[in-house]
Formats: structure tokens, sequence, C-alpha cells
């Protein structure tokens, strides 16, 4: 681990507003990011609205991938390993506690059993559990006053499978997502 990393501008005086204590201004972030955070053991709303929309989406309209077989048979060894040599390195990791480079440097017999994951993930229309747990850590700004909680934001670190499963969909879905001639950031080739 680079530790160097760690070392950059700390400054062991940090105050926040009305706080005296160091647990009070731990206590200040989940109150600055509850607003991102979701708890899909609590409260199931948004999970099924979700199915709700899919499947109204699934049954009424017309879908050149409507069978899920020949999609999920889409899945190629190539394809996961060029979007596992797509992800950045020296990266946090996830919960699960792996990075891009335990994937880069593994034995290739990985992607096989990455393309099986994927395959029946598809296949079963259910994605692991461990795909959608990720840890909020607040980022602050470079220049920042350090010492107010408006100048960080916050990321989710999220597993690195998670992160491919996520690329290989888009690599195998770009030509159905489309957006407007209108829009120049985010987007590839612009």
């Amino acid at each position: 681990m680079e530790l160097h990393k760690f070392r950059k501008n700390i400054n062991q005086n940090m105050k926040f507003k009305d706080c005296v204590s160091d647990s009070e201004i731990a206590n200040k972030f989940p109150e600055k990011f509850s607003s991102v955070y979701y708890n899909s053991a609590t409260d199931s709303s948004p999970v099924s609205e979700f199915l709700q929309a899919y499947e109204s989406y699934r049954t009424s309209s017309e879908n050149v991938y409507d069978n899920v077989y020949d999609y999920a048979a889409m899945f190629s060894i190539e394809v996961i390993d060029n979007c596992e040599r797509g992800l950045c390195l020296g990266k946090a990791c996830g919960l699960d506690s792996l990075s891009a480079e335990h994937l880069r440097y593994a034995h290739p017999s990985i992607m096989v059993h990455l393309k099986l994951l994927f395959y029946f993930t598809v296949t079963h229309r259910v994605v692991p559990d461990q795909f959608g747990y990720g840890i909020i850590v607040p980022l602050m700004g470079k220049s920042a006053d350090l010492n107010d909680t408006d100048n960080c934001r916050p990321i989710t670190l999220i597993p690195i499978l998670s992160k491919v499963f996520e690329s290989v969909m888009l690599t195998l879905c770009e030509d159905l997502l489309q957006t407007s001639d209108l829009q120049f950031g985010f987007k590839k080739g612009v």
C-alpha cells in the first residue's frame, strides 16, 4: 500500500463548526451524506418501483434482446478481459478488499470464472447482493478548507467485480444506449 498518499496535507488541528470532539466530527459526515445513502434492507420501495417499471417495459415494448439466453450468449472471455484491462489501477478497494490489480495479475483462468458468473447473473436475472454494497467516503477538494464539510463530496467504493460486470454490460449494450446529439460531456469520442 502506498502510505505516502495518506500523508498529504494532513492537519492535526481540524475543527468543524460546533464540534469539540473527534466523535462529533465523525458524526458530521453521516449527517452530510445521508442523502446519498440507501439501505435496501430497510427500504425496498425503490427496488419494487424499479421492478414494476422493468416489468411494464418488458411486456409493452419489442426489444431486440428480449430473449435473455441469446443475450447472455454474447459474453465472451475477450470482452470481459478487455473490460478488466480498461479499469484504472491504483484505486481504492471496496468492501471485498479486491482491487483492479488483483484481477490484472491473477491467473488467466479467472476470466472463465467471471464469464460463468456474469452468464448466470444474466440468465437467472439475479445480481449478487454484494454488487450493491459500497462504502461512502468523503473526498475533500484539493485547495479547499479542510475544516468545512461543504468542501467535501461523497464517493462510493464498490466491489471490483461489479465494476467489471457494469463495464461488460455497457460494452454489450452500447448500441442500445443513445444520447442526444446536443450532449457533449461524458460522451465517448467527444
